[in-house]
C-alpha cells in the first residue's frame, strides 16, 4: 500500500504511521545541522498551509 492510499483509505493509525516512514526516509543521511534546518523549513511551510487555511475561511 503506497502513503496516498493509506491516507486515503487508511486510519488514522495507519496514515501516521505511513508519514512517519516517510519522514524516517527523508532524514536519513542527514546530519543533525541538517536535519534541524529541514524542521526549521517544514514547520515554516505548515505555517504557510495554516496562514492560507485561515485566509480562506
Amino acid at each position: 500500500m503506497t502513503v496516498t492510499s493509506t491516507l486515503a483509505r487508511g486510519t488514522p493509525r495507519e496514515a501516521s504511521a505511513a508519514v512517519r516512514a516517510v519522514e524516517v526516509r527523508m532524514l536519513a543521511g542527514m546530519s543533525e545541522a541538517e536535519q534541524a534546518s529541514a524542521l526549521r523549513i517544514l514547520e515554516g511551510m505548515i505555517c504557510s498551509l495554516r496562514d492560507g487555511a485561515d485566509a480562506g475561511q
